[in-house]
């Protein structure tokens, strides 16, 4: 029985029984099963290597299990196997004829990158990069930044204004996603009036990202305008920190993984 024919597949963790990822993802779609690198919904399993993910030498789990796990949890059809489980999946396998194989992770559109321009701005670090689209592809646009620490009442304030930030993303339509949070990165210990102490917010980073898809011309222009505001509010305010701009072709795994993300 074939169990792998038209299912997705994503290998996490370092393999024993393969050379290399590239052969088991091989095998996999000899047999009609596609593989993937990155764990997505759209993933039916996900293939834990024998020899395991370096993350368990300190007691923790790969980000792509956890992910998964937590899918598990909500009731998404994915499922976590072991590598010894998926040999299982191959040998119990017929091959298929040519026409019906699956596609590998180096069978996806290759996407050529621009080298990435760096620049700086008295504190602030900026980077651009942009990835060339097949002529038929939307692209998928993600500005991130973050601040250099601020105190307290400084960073709720700039939170509110990029917040607002929002409003103006709805140029972009339903597709879209602005995300801001404060992050703690120092705090001081402050006495109560019990004598027991507390641990006082002294210094926080705003971390802000942006996510839309540009469908057109004129949706780039405005997502690259938009990526140039959050640098001049940044520079203007002198906060400092760093400011990355990505533009993928949606086909390409990065481009594909932020879309689920706004689907999600």
């Amino acid at each position: 029985m074939n169990q792998i024919a038209g299912c997705t597949f994503c290998i996490t963790g370092k393999l024993e029984n393969f050379t290399t990822k590239a052969e088991a993802y091989a095998e996999i779609a000899q047999r009609g099963g596609n593989g993937s690198k990155s764990l997505t919904t759209g993933c039916d399993f996900l293939v834990l290597g024998a020899k395991g993910n370096e993350n368990y030498a300190f007691g923790r789990k790969g980000t792509k299990q956890v992910q998964a796990e937590g899918w598990i949890r909500e009731g998404r059809g994915i499922q976590i196997i072991t590598e010894n489980q998926l040999i299982a999946l191959v040998e119990a396998a017929a091959e298929v004829p040519a026409c019906e194989r699956g596609q590998t992770p180096s069978d996806r559109p290759t996407v050529r990158r621009s080298a990435i321009a760096r620049e700086s701005v008295g504190d602030l670090q900026c980077d651009w990069c942009f990835h060339e689209p097949r002529p038929e592809a939307s692209q998928v646009l993600r500005v991130t930044y973050q601040t250099a620490p601020l105190p307290p009442d400084v960073a709720e304030s700039v939170r509110v204004q990029f917040q607002a930030l929002k409003g103006e993303a709805k140029r972009f339509g339903w597709r879209n996603r602005v995300r801001t949070e404060l992050v703690p990165v120092s705090w001081s210990v402050q006495p109560r009036q019990d004598g027991s102490e507390r641990l006082q917010e002294e210094e926080l980073i705003l971390s802000a990202r942006m996510i839309c898809i540009l469908e057109d011309e004129a949706a780039k222009a405005a997502g690259i305008e938009m990526a140039d505001r959050v640098k001049r509010i940044a520079i203007g305010w002198g906060l400092g920190g760093r400011l990355s701009v990505r533009i993928w072709d949606a086909a390409y795994r990065y481009g594909a993984y932020w879309l689920d993300r706004l689907g999600g």
